[in-house]
């Protein structure tokens, strides 16, 4: 039933085909509210370019067998319910360009590996998650741009995944940062310089030390090994790992920026160019990997 001229509400005598799988009211001029009785066992649920209006009903948390969520481009607003991570058959969450506010719920960190496509921009989503791993799914396309306006993040793992495309530059403007993984991908193009200007200060440490997901463990390689860190361990932990993928171009001059770094993992991409000398900076650096690349520079004496 998509691509008409309907207008009005969704009857709410929808909810009463009890056998339906697939609703698809997209690009219409529906508007209104989502009913708050809908058939339990649709797999399909799209409502996308239309007119609604209000929140998402919580009787929705039993639509257990949906695979694809569509509720972009119209104005519903709220918060971002958390059983959505917890739906088990979930493949595709579009929720772009909507009224909603507030964090994203932790059960989104949590997502099971059915999870495919995930996509909140264009809405107010903001708050303190302070860590979002994703890491070791199955997750394909571009590293989403709404990830940028996660201000409070401190962790960011997307590690272990089927990520394509550029490193998005709106990373750039997570200023609290100290871990970034994304290794393990086939991200390709060339390393943000921007991305070298995030700020990896006390500022960070001391939110992320008070925060109370700071006992959560969050798994990190270093020197080849992978260890689990919490607590204040965790708090005083900073890195970048971008290794492991189909990387171009120089290394960026801006390392020195990150004075207070510890894990620095470049290898396994076709890097260019010549070793940064500013290498040296790096006071705290204990894991230093920049090999399996196309570097043709000696390495710098003062390193």
């Amino acid at each position: 039933m998509s691509n008409n001229f309907f207008t009005g509400g969704i009857p709410i005598s929808i909810g009463d085909m009890i056998s339906l799988q697939l609703l698809d009211l997209s690009n219409n001029k529906l508007s209104g509210g989502i009913p708050r009785h809908l058939p339990m066992g649709l797999a399909l649920f799209d409502v996308s370019n239309n007119q609604l209006f209000g929140d998402i009903p919580s009787s929705m948390e039993n639509m257990s067998h949906l695979v694809t969520l569509d509720l972009s481009n119209n104005t519903l607003f709220g918060g971002t319910p958390r059983w959505m991570g917890k739906m088990p058959y979930l493949q595709e969450l579009l929720m772009v360009n909507n009224h909603f506010e507030g964090p994203i719920p932790m059960e989104f960190c949590k997502f099971n590996g059915s999870l495919q496509f995930l996509d909140l921009s264009a809405n107010n989503i903001s708050g303190s998650l302070v860590t979002l791993d994703l890491s070791n799914n199955q997750l394909t396309g571009n590293i989403p741009n709404w990830i940028g306006s996660l201000s409070a993040l401190v962790y960011l793992l997307l590690n272990n995944n089927n990520f394509e495309g550029r490193i998005p530059v709106d990373l750039c403007k997570l200023l609290r940062l100290r871990l970034i993984d994304v290794s393990n991908n086939n991200l390709s193009g060339t390393i943000p310089f921007c991305l070298l200007n995030t700020i990896l200060d006390d500022s960070s440490h001391a939110y992320d030390s008070r925060s109370f997901s700071a006992d959560v463990p969050i798994e990190f390689t270093m020197k080849n090994k992978s260890y689990s860190y919490k607590g204040r361990v965790r708090s005083y932990l900073s890195g970048i790992d971008l290794s492991c993928n189909k990387l171009t171009g120089e290394i960026p001059l801006q390392l020195q920026n990150f004075r207070d770094i510890v894990v620095l993992n470049f290898s396994h991409n076709s890097l260019i160019g010549p070793i940064p000398p500013t290498l040296s900076e790096l006071s705290q650096i204990e894991s230093l990997d920049l090999s399996h690349n196309r570097l043709r520079s000696k390495i710098p004496s003062n390193l």
